[in-house]
């Protein structure tokens, strides 16, 4: 028995399926079209999750913008995925017209960004063994060094495969990891 919701997750993939085709055919017209429809979904997020409407799995639980923001990512509600979709939208625009004044900085997430599955995948094993290093329970604050740790240890890896990965074929199944 699979209890896994397969059905929103589709739309979400083959909305990202479409996506590459038409930034590899017109790369500075599907950017400019990121903002409009990222603000698009945004603005529709906000409306839905205040008024309570279709797309939202649970009232606010709060009056503040924590509440606003507390939304079920399992099963995916459509206030999840206008919220995260739209949000995407909007940072991929900053962050294309970013690379053109910080280059640099860019250019190091753009390492994360090829390997997205690489990365996933094999942070969960980085970040494992990171607890079992940490005895006991630790803050929110006392993580965030943790964090920037582990993303540190990771960014050669992730080098690396996108290396290989960029190495392989156009169809080759690793470009799709």
């Amino acid at each position: 028995m699979i209890l896994y919701p397969l059905l929103p997750w589709l739309g979400v993939t083959l909305l990202g399926m479409s996506l590459g085709p038409a930034l590899r055919a017109d790369p500075e017209r599907a950017i400019r079209l990121a903002l409009p429809c990222g603000a698009a979904a945004l603005v529709l997020f906000a409306a839905l999750r205040i008024h309570g409407g279709f797309g939202t799995h649970h009232p606010l639980p709060r009056a503040d913008w924590r509440g606003l923001l507390s939304v079920t990512k399992y099963t995916p509600s459509l206030a999840y995925l206008l919220l995260t979709l739209g949000a995407n939208a909007v940072l991929l625009f900053a962050l294309h017209r970013a690379n053109r004044t910080w280059s640099r900085a860019t250019r190091l997430l753009r390492v994360y960004g090829r390997t997205p599955l690489f990365f996933y995948v094999t942070h969960l094993y980085v970040y494992a063994v990171l607890g079992l290093a940490i005895p006991g329970r630790t803050s929110l604050a006392g993580m965030y060094p943790l964090w920037l740790l582990g993303t540190g240890l990771l960014y050669p890896a992730c080098q690396r495969y996108d290396r290989f990965k960029r190495g392989r074929g156009e169809e080759s199944i690793w470009r799709l990891f």
